[in-house]
């Protein structure tokens, strides 16, 4: 994974919608945690984008997205995982690694 702030790309439609899905079925999203991460140059990404436009017919723009928005970081280790693994103990957020050496 990247490293803690590291910034990836979400693509954005005018009306505030996340692209998410793949190449075989793209759809739009209400939040970004579904969204397509991108982390392209940004002659590379104005093209994905122009090729989404013509397969969409929607205006998109590609919005910065700090990884800490989405994932979780452990207490411990600092690896950021997503919140479906993170574990709270009441007192932090571990994540699988960490809880599973302090329950051994």
């Amino acid at each position: 994974m990247s490293s803690p702030g590291s910034t990836k790309l979400v693509i954005r439609s005018a009306d505030g919608m996340y692209l998410g899905g793949d190449a075989n079925g793209w759809r739009l999203l209400n939040n970004v945690y579904g969204a397509v991460l991108f982390d392209q140059d940004p002659v590379q990404l104005s093209r994905t984008l122009t090729l989404l436009r013509g397969a969409t017919g929607l205006t998109l723009e590609a919005v910065p997205l700090r990884l800490e928005a989405v994932f979780e970081t452990c207490d411990r280790c600092r690896a950021m995982v997503i919140p479906l693994v993170a574990f709270f103990d009441g007192r932090e957020f571990l994540c699988p690694d960490c809880r599973n050496q302090s329950i051994a």
